[in-house]
């Protein structure tokens, strides 16, 4: 369910580096993830307190957290051999596409100890109509990243913003209303392990999915004017370990999710100012 939700981002990316618009790709990622840990799960605490399974939590967050501070190592990590470049080289992108590679074996893994899924009422389709939704799908969303590009580039332009800019607020927000709206559903339906694991993996297949493909297919370079705003990224993070592990632990209160989404808030408009 992460990963479906962020198929939005992954077409952008592909668009987006293709496109000779990297900043756009990579800042709408890195907003998404501060608005995922932020502001999605202040929103899911203050509609309903979270109470995290452990063995589940110190697992994944601490996965989450292990694949921003990857991404970060790379991002700054210079090579040598002409100037300086800043960003992922795709011998850089094998590593991190196999950590992605690892994670997903890893929850497979995990899921089949568990025997989850085994109790889910599953609702099928024909053949033919499962082939053609999911061919339909994957070329509407496809479209899509191309056309948010396009526009995403026009309306900076016109705005005289950068794209990078754009891509870590109005887009990043966009990308992540799935996440949003799947998540909302879930704890609504009581299902609160849905609910938060559909971020964390959503964060985890960004950072180590999404940036590993792209920068296998072609570099990565990391506008200088984003340092800031991928340190927040993990700054979200440490501030949700913090929260969970500290006080009361594997919970997530109501005013602390109030003051995940004053957080979120203040980053969002210091971007404009």
């Amino acid at each position: 369910m992460g990963i479906g939700t962020s198929v939005p981002e992954f077409s952008i990316n592909l668009a987006a580096v293709f496109g000779g618009s990297p900043g756009l790709g990579l800042g709408t990622v890195i907003g998404s993830n501060t608005f995922n840990i932020l502001f999605i799960i202040g929103v899911l605490a203050v509609i309903s307190p979270i109470v995290f399974k452990k063995e589940y939590l110190v697992h994944d967050l601490l996965f989450n957290a292990g694949a921003i501070f990857v991404a970060i190592f790379f991002a700054f990590l210079p090579v040598l051999g002409g100037p300086y470049f800043y960003g992922i080289t795709r011998p850089e992108g094998v590593v991190i596409f196999l950590l992605f590679i690892a994670w997903l074996v890893f929850e497979i893994g995990r899921g089949k100890e568990k025997g989850e899924g085994s109790s889910i009422e599953t609702k099928f389709v024909g053949f033919g109509s499962a082939v053609v939704m999911v061919l339909v799908g994957i070329i509407g969303v496809f479209i899509g990243g191309h056309w948010v590009v396009s526009g995403a580039e026009t309306l900076a332009n016109a705005l005289n913003i950068s794209r990078s800019l754009f891509g870590l607020s109005i887009v990043a927000v966009g990308t992540s209303l799935p996440e949003l709206s799947v998540s909302i559903s879930a704890l609504l339906a009581g299902k609160k392990d849905i609910a938060v694991g559909n971020i964390i993996g959503s964060n985890i297949f960004d950072f180590l999915g999404i940036l590993g493909t792209v920068s296998l297919l072609r570099p990565i370079p990391f506008p200088e004017n984003m340092s800031f705003d991928i340190f927040m990224t993990a700054i979200a993070t440490i501030l949700l370990g913090v929260v969970v592990f500290v006080g009361k632990r594997y919970h997530i209160s109501r005013s602390q999710g109030l003051f995940f989404i004053i957080i979120y808030l203040i980053y969002l408009c210091s971007l404009f100012f």
